[in-house]
């Protein structure tokens, strides 16, 4: 089973009333003129001890460019698909020429633990490296967090990816299932 955070999150805004709440959906933001923005996530299914990789790639003005969903097998948590999700996005970028880029994961726990100078001394540190490593080979790249909820299309493409025999690409023409999040997030509705 595949934990969803609900898509609407609650935040303080001050106005007149510093008490008031008010409901914000997170968005999606653009990256920098000229860049693109690489969104990935991982699914998890614990009982199949199986992964599924989403990910999404934008242009500066929001328009899709590429999508690619992979599962794999033989996967102990969450983290290591996760980290997986970013070393794929990676080399997705390389082999494609696709540069520059920013990178975006809702996984806060990854993105700190490769952004850290200190090596990571888990039994994941070899995939903390490669990814490291492979972030190194795409010239200006970064890699940054953002909430489930700016996260959407990737996120869909990953639990996708769970039930595919084998990995899929799109280019220019995104899968159906993430047609209104593109939409949304475009035409910032």
């Amino acid at each position: 089973m595949v934990w969803r955070a609900p898509l609407l999150m609650l935040v303080v805004r001050v106005f007149a009333n510093p008490y008031r709440r008010q409901l914000v959906r997170p968005r999606s933001t653009p990256p920098p003129r000229a860049w693109l923005k690489v969104n990935v996530d991982g699914a998890f299914n614990a009982s199949m001890k199986m992964g599924g990789i989403g990910l999404v790639i934008r242009d500066s003005s929001g328009h899709f460019v590429a999508g690619h969903a992979a599962p794999f097998t033989h996967i102990r948590s969450p983290e290591q698909v996760e980290l997986m999700a970013v070393l794929l996005a990676i080399r997705f970028v390389l082999d494609h020429g696709l540069q520059p880029v920013v990178f975006e994961s809702d996984s806060l726990q990854v993105v700190k633990a490769c952004n850290s100078v200190s090596s990571n001394l888990s039994i994941l540190g070899f995939l903390y490296e490669d990814v490291t490593l492979s972030l190194a080979d795409v010239p200006g790249s970064t890699l940054h967090h953002v909430y489930r909820e700016a996260n959407e299309a990737a996120h869909r493409l990953a639990r996708q990816a769970l039930i595919f025999a084998s990995p899929k690409s799109w280019f220019t023409t995104p899968l159906g299932i993430i047609s209104d999040v593109l939409f949304v997030d475009c035409n910032h509705i």
